[in-house]
């Protein structure tokens, strides 16, 4: 589930979202700052994010009449949390 932790950072993720559509890098500001890359005729979003920023780009697609395909998690580290690999201390 994510929320804020007792240290006050959040949760935060790498997101991927798919749009049909092709947009161009002016729209970057419009989607806080995350990476936009048109493939074809679709855009990939890719940036990390909170929840609330995750909500608030899925409706400013919904205002924006575009068409979503696709929303993916590709990591969900929180902010601030270092990870150990296996091994390692």
């Amino acid at each position: 589930m994510a929320g804020c932790v007792q240290d006050g950072g959040c949760d935060t993720a790498i997101y991927e979202i798919t749009i049909r559509g092709a947009l161009d890098c002016v729209w970057r500001d419009w989607f806080n700052g995350m990476s936009v890359v048109t493939q074809g005729t679709r855009t990939v979003l890719t940036g990390r994010a909170d929840q609330a920023a995750l909500r608030g780009m899925l409706d400013r697609i919904w205002d924006l009449n575009l068409t979503l395909e696709s929303v993916r998690q590709i990591d969900g580290l929180r902010s601030g949390q270092r990870t150990t690999r296996e091994g390692e201390e």
